[in-house]
């Protein structure tokens, strides 16, 4: 189950940034052979049919149960499974036989999630734009009166200046065990800190692929 559900996630993915990794995967669609140009044009989520472009006839499928599973998928790691779950549940039951809209769904989120929820709405289903990120780590040494650190180097590119990301960071502890953590980026570049309780020996960024990106070594 869990090498599938990530194989599907990656392909899915993929499709969506262009990428021909898993091209051959039965979980993907054959949409990352499409041109850049086409990826750049195809409108947001809540275009629905609109959100295809004569470069791709396929956008609104590409958005609206690609993109669209992704976004989910993103909202579960904020959320936590229990919340999310209660969600869905909360969400079917309140519009049964009913016709509700992306707002209705975000209403019930913030409901039962709490917060402002409006820039995650905003900037994954009303917006299309995908970042092209760069993350580097590095961790610190305990220093008098300070535990260890770890420090992560945040750059995003082709999204606007106040793109924000929920970034899921896992620390592997030197004694064996691990925990997670998940950090708030705004902006096109940003330094994270980690104040961490005890030696650490490996520091995993977005260890499930929660996050929809471009990932690359090298940004300017």
């Amino acid at each position: 189950g869990e090498r599938l559900f990530r194989e599907a996630v990656t392909a899915h993915r993929n499709d969506l940034i262009g990428s021909i990794k898993t091209t051959m995967s039965p979980f993907s669609r054959g949409l990352a052979l499409h041109s850049a140009r086409a990826l750049d044009r195809i409108g947001p989520i809540s275009q629905g049919f609109r959100a295809a472009v004569r470069e791709s006839p396929h956008g609104y499928f590409a958005q609206s149960y690609l993109k669209g599973a992704l976004v989910l998928h993103m909202l579960r790691a904020r959320l936590g499974d229990e919340v999310f779950v209660d969600v869905l549940r909360t969400f079917a039951a309140r519009y049964r036989g009913g016709n509700p809209t992306t707002d209705d769904f975000a209403a019930v989120v913030t409901e039962l999630g709490g917060g402002d929820w409006s820039w995650f709405f905003d900037q994954w289903v009303h917006h299309a734009a995908i970042p092209t990120s760069r993350w580097t780590t590095r961790m610190i040494d305990a220093s008098p009166g300070h535990g260890p650190r770890v420090e992560i180097d945040v750059v995003q590119r082709d999204v606007g200046e106040d793109f924000r990301v929920d970034l899921p960071v896992r620390v592997d502890f030197t004694d064996g065990s691990e925990e997670s953590y998940l950090v708030t980026v705004a902006g096109n570049e940003a330094t994270v800190r980690l104040d961490l309780p005890r030696p650490s020996r490996r520091i995993v960024v977005d260890p499930d692929r929660v996050v929809l990106a471009r990932t690359k070594r090298n940004l300017p």
